[in-house]
């Protein structure tokens, strides 16, 4: 008979287990489709909640509501960056905003823009004051 102690011990290992092949796999895509371009948008959403309700606010891009949120920008000093890992922006007319993190970027390099957008250097992206314009 298992305790519950163990059947949450065995969940986790395979979650674990999970994520290692998941991080093996993108080695080896990044191997073998190195120069595959990838489209990259790093954006954030705000969850509010009141009274069991979440806030929804109306976009400005596209007629429906959504949460609170927008695309990451970034500063002039990203350019370099951008260089380094031979990526471009995505200039999309519908949505793309002057210094959107929208990019196309080579997949070999994908696990150093996580790096970087996961790293304490994430001082060069600034969050547009998306809050003020909607509220």
């Amino acid at each position: 008979m298992f305790s519950l102690g163990k059947v949450i011990n065995i969940i986790y290992s395979i979650m674990d287990f999970s994520k290692k092949i998941e991080k093996i796999l993108d080695k080896m895509k990044e191997i073998l489709f190195k120069n595959e371009e990838i489209r990259v948008s790093a954006a954030y959403l705000f969850r509010i909640k009141i009274e069991n309700k979440y806030l929804l606010v109306k976009g400005n891009k596209i007629s429906q509501y959504q949460p609170i949120g927008g695309v990451y920008k970034y500063k002039n000093s990203f350019k370099s960056k951008m260089n380094e890992w031979e990526a471009r922006e995505e200039e999309t007319e519908n949505f793309y905003e002057k210094n959107d993190i929208r990019i196309i970027i080579k997949r070999k390099y994908i696990s150093e823009f996580k790096k970087w957008f996961n790293s304490k250097k994430i001082e060069n992206v600034i969050i547009k004051e998306n809050l003020k314009k909607k509220l």
